[in-house]
């Protein structure tokens, strides 16, 4: 995870882009809820601009040391030491079952640490 100081995760956005004719919703950005860029608070259909907040699963493995990260296939997990746990929807872990809107956090928390790598 990004390093954010303490125990408490915080609000993220997630900016997509939905080509309609039933295909996927694109993600185009993520970041921190608090610092959401004008261009995009204000943009319009077919722009999608979703908040996520963090669940209790998501602060539990966080307060449990659990670190968010990609597999070699690009898949998210939590890495603790040698352990890991799959984060995906309907995954059970110790602190609770994976909900989409937990994937949708995790995933833009990853992409926000590989950005800050870069």
């Amino acid at each position: 995870m990004p390093h954010f100081q303490g125990l408490r995760l915080p609000a993220l956005f997630r900016f997509s882009f939905d080509p309609g004719n039933g295909k996927a919703p694109r993600l185009v950005d993520v970041g921190l809820a608090s610092a959401i860029p004008s261009h995009i608070s204000e943009a319009a259909e077919p722009y999608a601009l979703t908040v996520l907040e963090p669940s209790d699963t998501m602060t539990r493995l966080r307060q449990a040391g659990w670190r968010l990260c990609l597999d070699l296939s690009g898949n998210i997990q939590a890495r603790q030491h040698d352990k890991r746990l799959e984060i995906e929807p309907k995954a059970t872990t110790p602190y609770g079952v994976i909900s989409t809107e937990d994937f949708l956090y995790a995933e833009a928390m990853v992409l926000m640490s590989q950005s800050e790598a870069s």
